[in-house]
């Protein structure tokens, strides 16, 4: 963001969303895969309320009902994120709103192609066709000429305030509402174009 030219803590943490709704999409993605490689990321508390233990999961990785729900608990939180950041999105120059658009259009259609598949990550990866991922660019480039979204002044979320603080030096610079009379601070460089972005997801 601060690359592109994004400027102001709201822009800030509008790009910290977009960043963690796509990691949650990503971990959503992958959880077969990533338990057969002896790795679980899913929120520890939520498998415990399902029933579910990691130990055991690892050694037999299988999808559950209880499991698509936890799933879709991700899911959830990754959706309403996305919807969050794209307030963030009409911040940016218009030259890299198309290409960070994109990304999140397509990044997005894979929670609903998973919703789609009943939340298994386990027995099938959901990925999102070529041809598909071209549509969603191609709508995508309609954001340079789009209406500003209403400003959302949500504050940073916890996890990345850190990150806020170490760009605090250009928001500073800035006339933010978020950082205006506030004592402390609260709450992808892009490729060219939206062909770049098909190729990196």
């Amino acid at each position: 963001t601060v690359l592109m030219g994004g400027n102001g803590a709201v822009t800030f943490s509008r790009a910290f969303d977009l960043g963690v709704a796509m990691q949650l999409t990503n971990i959503a993605r992958d959880v077969g895969e990533d338990a057969r490689n002896g790795r679980v990321y899913l929120p520890s508390d939520w498998l415990e309320e399902e029933g579910i233990d990691p130990k055991a999961f690892l050694a037999d990785p299988r999808f559950t009902p209880e499991l698509g729900r936890v799933v879709r608990k991700l899911l959830d939180q990754a959706d309403f994120l996305y919807h969050r950041a794209d307030s963030g999105v009409s911040m940016l120059p218009r030259s890299c709103r198309t290409a960070i658009y994109a990304a999140r259009l397509i990044y997005s259609d894979i929670g609903l192609k998973l919703l789609r598949c009943g939340c298994d990550s386990v027995t099938v990866r959901t990925v999102v066709s070529r041809r598909r991922k071209l549509r969603l660019a191609l709508s995508a480039s309609c954001e340079v000429f789009r209406a500003a979204r209403p400003r959302n002044t949500d504050p940073v979320l916890p996890e990345c305030a850190y990150l806020l603080e170490a760009v605090s030096g250009i928001c500073a610079k800035g006339n933010d509402p978020v950082i205006k009379g506030m004592d402390g601070f609260v709450g992808p460089g892009a490729p060219s174009g939206p062909t770049q972005v098909v190729d990196m997801v």
